[in-house]
């Protein structure tokens, strides 16, 4: 430090000329000048995460199902450039039942609060297949959860009442492929069939001699088995469309007759199920006459009785003969009516 030196009336005085007159605050001012840098380089250099997690949708996001079908869903992943793997939140229902459109949004949020949303949407269609010539729907079992066809194979309509002609359906003989025979005008042939996969004409085949036990085709498939196998194909080679098949005697007796079922009585009990099966008679096996339009219904099973008999379900209107077909001459004609597999 510059100083001047002045003698006045016996006193020294030093005068500072540089404007700092105390080492201490010297100090203290580098002290706060050091302070003051640090805290500016520690701000600099903090890194802010402005960036949300990226969401990565598996599958398609646009997605087409018909009514009934099962919904999977393909899959979704976050990750965040700072944190990794992120929680996803979705949010959004679907209910294949009912035809719509529905929308499901998958939320992610880092750790800093960045968000991030994608969505799927899913457009359920009513359900509709055409089986030859013929356009079905389909409706679900309030019982087991299992689809059903909403008529009998060959019916034009769902019924609109039990006695309704229009949804009576064709006429199968057990086990029998869809050759033309199940029409109910169908010409008659007493010649059994020697192939129960290529009977090699459309003709309803009867069965008058009691050693045939009521059967189109004994000799070909005795014990019933071939037929059995064939009427449980849901790849679309037999009678009902692909996906669907025969039901068996347990899944009709499911839905109509056990403890839970709609525990159908007669034949009104049977058109007020959901099913709303009609009274449409058979063709009988010895005549091929259509016998008990509008009075009784019987619809096959693909199970096995014995070695001589089908089964099926049957329904009257008094209620005596409701209950299990199970005397079934394979011979008979039954309309079917297919369940989803």
């Amino acid at each position: 430090m510059n100083s001047v030196w002045k003698i006045t009336a016996g006193l020294i005085l030093v005068i500072g000329i540089n404007g700092c007159s105390d080492k201490t605050e010297q100090a203290a001012a580098v002290d706060a000048s050091a302070v003051n840098t640090g805290a500016t380089s520690q701000e600099s250099n903090r890194v802010v995460d402005r960036t949300p997690p990226v969401i990565t949708v598996f599958g398609d996001r646009e997605l087409h199902l018909m009514q009934f079908d099962t919904y999977a869903d393909t899959g979704v992943e976050a990750r965040d450039a700072v944190d990794g793997a992120v929680e996803i939140r979705t949010t959004g229902k679907i209910d294949t039942d009912k035809a719509g459109v529905y929308l499901l949004r998958y939320t992610a949020v880092d750790a800093a609060g960045n968000t991030a949303t994608v969505e799927r949407n899913i457009t359920v269609t009513p359900f509709e297949i055409s089986w030859r010539n013929k356009t079905y729907g389909a409706v679900r079992s309030p019982y087991t959860g299992r689809v059903w066809l909403d008529r009998n194979l060959g019916a034009a309509r769902a019924c609109q009442g039990m006695d309704d002609p229009e949804c009576f359906g064709e006429y199968y003989q057990w086990g029998r492929q869809a050759d033309g025979h199940q029409d109910p005008e169908s010409d008659v042939r007493k010649t059994s069939a020697e192939n129960v996969t290529e009977v090699g004409h459309g003709d309803f085949i009867l069965s008058t001699d009691p050693q045939l036990f009521g059967d189109w085709a004994y000799g070909a498939d005795t014990n019933g088995s071939l037929r059995q196998a064939l009427w449980r194909r849901t790849d679309g080679s037999s009678i009902c469309p692909k996906g669907f098949r025969v039901p068996t005697l347990d899944e009709w007796k499911a839905e109509l007759l056990d403890e839970g079922s709609a525990g159908i009585k007669n034949r009104a009990d049977a058109f007020g199920s959901f099913l709303k099966l009609p009274v449409a008679g058979a063709r009988d096996n010895e005549s091929g006459d259509l016998n008990d339009e509008g009075e009784r219904g019987d619809l096959w099973s693909s199970s096995v009785i014995d070695v001589t008999k089908a089964s099926g379900i049957s329904f009257d209107a008094t209620g005596e003969e409701t209950g299990d077909y199970d005397d079934g001459n394979r011979a008979s004609g039954l309309p079917v009516r297919c369940i989803k597999r």
